[in-house]
């Protein structure tokens, strides 16, 4: 019976990575592979065009990558913020990270930066704590308005499906069940934008 038990548990984590990775896959070739954070933000920065009079935060998966709601965002809003922080939170291989540099800056531009959280396995990601490392390093103020732009994407049945039938519904499934990410990270200034 554990070995049934244990074969259906690994079953359940290998299709939500399978699924996951499947749906990374599907985003990034609708934006385009090969595009950096970078050059899609030099590829829609307008000068001297309005900008929206706010500090944006985008959580990102991969620090050099667009994030998943920065295309909506531009989308749906068609300006830009006028300050924007991209934090990707990196999990090392290690169980907690007692680094020194556990957080690092990388500029983009005047008005855009990358900030790298680096994490061990067994710890849980303190956004609270980047806030206040940022506001140390004069990236925000002390009294800067922020919010927190999210993406919630939703899986639906495919017409060319990538995962067998019965795998796909289980990742919908856990999909549909698992935390969003303004409540995994306890967040109350967010934007949630859907694809």
């Amino acid at each position: 019976f554990s070995f049934l038990l244990a074969f259906c548990f690994w079953n359940i984590i290998r299709i939500w990575i399978k699924g996951t990775k499947v749906l990374r896959e599907r985003g990034e070739a609708e934006l385009g592979k090969t595009t950096s954070l970078e050059s899609y933000l030099q590829e829609h920065y307008i000068p001297n065009h309005q900008r929206i009079p706010k500090t944006a935060i985008f959580m990102s998966r991969e620090p050099h990558k667009v994030p998943a709601s920065l295309p909506v965002h531009i989308k749906h809003y068609k300006f830009l913020f006028k300050k924007m922080i991209f934090i990707s939170i990196i999990t090392k291989n290690i169980p907690k990270n007692f680094e020194v540099n556990k957080f690092s800056c990388i500029p983009l531009d005047d008005y855009a930066y990358t900030i790298i959280a680096e994490y061990g396995f067994k710890e849980v990601p303190d956004l609270s704590s980047i806030i206040r490392w940022m506001i140390l390093h004069n990236i925000l103020s002390v009294n800067e308005d922020y919010s927190f732009i999210l993406s919630h994407r939703v899986a639906v049945p495919s017409a060319e499906p990538e995962l067998k039938n019965i795998e796909e519904s289980i990742y919908i499934y856990l999909l549909k069940n698992s935390a969003a990410a303004y409540e995994f990270f306890r967040l109350t200034n967010h934007i949630v934008t859907g694809k």
